[in-house]
């Protein structure tokens, strides 16, 4: 319901069909989770013993915890962001406040270097977590994650923040890139 009431807002804030009405029927997170869940069910039941990255353990540890801690500092970084300025984690959600001011669009920190900082570090911490499973078949997982985000919701998030923002979102798209 509530996505629902989300999408006719955006509607007739951009005053023709829902640009939310493009995004899939699923939210990021059950992606990523999604993605774990197939990475510990796949290195449990399905995917071959020998299919190892690393012939020692300890190398895929010492890679992967630090990928995932860093994946995931850099999301919760973003997602601070969001929180302190009371800004929507999904665009969609973005409304006017009662002086009649759009949610901030953050261009600092890291989204000074990434436009999309959670995703990254999801993404991120997904390597690290397939470097620690230390199974090379966990590789596919943060490249599917990445593409998904890439082709199902950026696109349609980007072209809500332009809408909103205008020339101030389409200049900060030339100046950082989309990933890194």
């Amino acid at each position: 319901m509530k996505s629902d009431s989300n999408q006719e807002l955006q509607g007739k804030r951009n005053g023709r069909g829902s640009v939310a009405a493009k995004l899939p029927p699923f939210k990021p997170p059950m992606v990523y989770k999604s993605s774990l869940l197939a990475m510990v069910a796949g290195k449990m039941f399905l995917w071959p013993k020998d299919a190892v990255i690393f012939d020692n353990r300890v190398v895929g540890f010492a890679i992967g915890v630090p990928l995932f801690v860093t994946g995931a500092q850099v999301a919760m970084f973003a997602k601070k962001a969001f929180q302190q300025s009371n800004t929507p984690m999904m665009p969609t959600n973005h409304k006017k406040d009662d002086h009649h001011h759009e949610s901030p669009l953050h261009i600092s920190g890291t989204f000074a270097y990434t436009r999309n900082p959670m995703y990254l570090g999801i993404s991120l911490g997904l390597v690290g977590a397939a470097f620690v499973s230390n199974c090379s078949w966990n590789l596919l997982f943060p490249l599917l994650n990445a593409m998904v985000m890439d082709r199902c919701f950026i696109p349609v998030e980007e072209e809500i923040l332009e809408e909103a923002y205008g020339e101030v979102y389409r200049t900060y798209k030339t100046q950082v890139r989309r990933w890194l």
